[in-house]
């Protein structure tokens, strides 16, 4: 959600109607930008990408093994 459009919602009364829906926009709030919040979990996310596309490749066939189980 876009500052503007918190800024918006708050100037129409609706977080005042809807108290606890502000809980989560107030944890996002904290002045970090998305791309820098969020940067590690990409990172993650391309690198278990990566590892899955490189199982595919050749006959594509996936092989599976305990680490496509893991949960991080």
């Amino acid at each position: 959600m876009t500052r503007a459009a918190a800024d918006l919602l708050t100037a129409e009364g609706w977080f005042a109607q809807h108290p606890h829906l502000r809980v989560g926009l107030d944890q996002l709030a904290d002045g970090v930008e998305p791309e820098t919040r969020f940067a590690p979990a990409t990172e993650r996310a391309q690198t278990i990408l990566d590892a899955y596309q490189a199982q595919c490749a050749g006959d594509g066939r996936v092989r599976r093994s305990p680490d496509c189980a893991r949960v991080a």
